[in-house]
């Protein structure tokens, strides 16, 4: 059995070591991420300077790559410079600071990174016709690369957040350089938050514009009237007691209604694309009042295939599934 004294030993030794092996974990990492931002900067300058793209639709599929180029510059020296100085003096604060400085940086690129995604996948026949370096054009040589390179800085700043937990564990004995790096990791878990946050809600806006060019008819509805889109939803339910007619329904949570459609199949046309018909709906009050309940709910929609009672077991349906995650949407709004 190990003395207390030679447990302590112990255990400051395995810390030492996971501190020395983690230190150029993170600056390997971050230097290879650098490196991609290189190369996906550079394969925006070809095609601007080979007029392969108009500007705009460049400007489209790259957005703001230049700035998040610039902005991991800075932290990998400042990273370098930090790991450079005696351990005791190394207050990775100072690195991860940097993030904060410019917060808007990746609000925004994570915000808009699928729209870039299909940006470039829509245009990727014409970028393929780039003339450049094999490791610069391989960044989009296949829709998967497409995928994986535009996803690329998202899942880099989000591993951040391993990174942080790790440092903290290792230096929790130093309560200066603590604490300073437990403001650091607050102020970029705030930047985090508000980049989901700006994606989630980019991603509903999507989902309106989609709605808004396939419902066929409103049966009366003014659209504007909505408010925001809080929560999307596709939802299997079975109308009736009829077994065998389980369908997807799109269900959709607005401020002040929540409505249902289905998509409306006729010949081989893009599913994504097809028409939607709208099979019910029902108006809130005060959704954004945590205190008030749902509304009362309007007659299904006239004009669909199946009968009323049908439509208002559907109702009954998509309604029980979908308001069991309001509470959730609501806090949000």
């Amino acid at each position: 059995m190990q003395t207390p004294s030679r447990q302590h030993h112990n255990e400051q030794a395995h810390q030492a070591d996971r501190y020395a092996s983690l230190i150029p974990e993170i600056l390997w990492t971050e230097a290879r991420y650098v490196q991609g931002l290189e190369r996906l900067s550079a394969l925006q300058h070809l095609l601007l300077n080979q007029a392969v793209l108009p500007a705009d639709a460049v400007s489209e599929i790259f957005g703001n790559v230049d700035a998040l180029l610039a902005l991991h510059k800075q932290l990998l020296a400042q990273m370098r410079t930090t790991s450079a100085l005696p351990r005791r003096d190394q207050d990775w604060s100072t690195a991860f600071s940097t993030l904060a400085k410019a917060p808007d940086i990746y609000v925004a690129y994570i915000a808009n990174h699928k729209a870039q995604i299909n940006a470039a996948v829509r245009q990727h026949a014409i970028i393929l016709t780039t003339s450049g370096p094999p490791e610069v054009l391989q960044l989009v040589s296949d829709r998967y690369m497409i995928h994986h390179t535009f996803q690329w800085p998202y899942a880099r700043f989000a591993r951040y957040s391993r990174i942080l937990k790790e440092l903290l564990h290792e230096i929790r004995a130093d309560e200066a350089r603590h604490a300073s790096l437990q403001a650091a990791a607050a102020a970029y878990h705030d930047i985090l938050d508000r980049a989901n946050e700006a994606l989630t809600q980019k991603c509903l806006d999507l989902d309106v514009g989609y709605l808004l060019e396939r419902v066929e008819d409103w049966k009366g509805l003014d659209p504007s009237t909505f408010g925001k889109l809080v929560l999307f939803q596709t939802l299997r339910c079975r109308p009736g007691a009829r077994l065998e007619s389980e369908a997807p329904f799109q269900v959709y949570l607005f401020e002040s209604i929540l409505i249902c459609c289905k998509k409306r199949r006729h010949g081989p046309e893009n599913p994504e694309a097809a028409p939607l018909r709208l099979k019910g709906r029902i108006f809130l009050v005060n959704i954004v009042d945590m205190g008030v309940s749902p509304g009362t709910v309007e007659s299904p929609v006239e004009g669909g295939s199946s009968g009323r009672a049908d439509d208002f077991d559907l109702l009954e349906c998509w309604c029980d599934e979908f308001m069991g995650r309001q509470d959730t949407a609501t806090e949000d709004v």
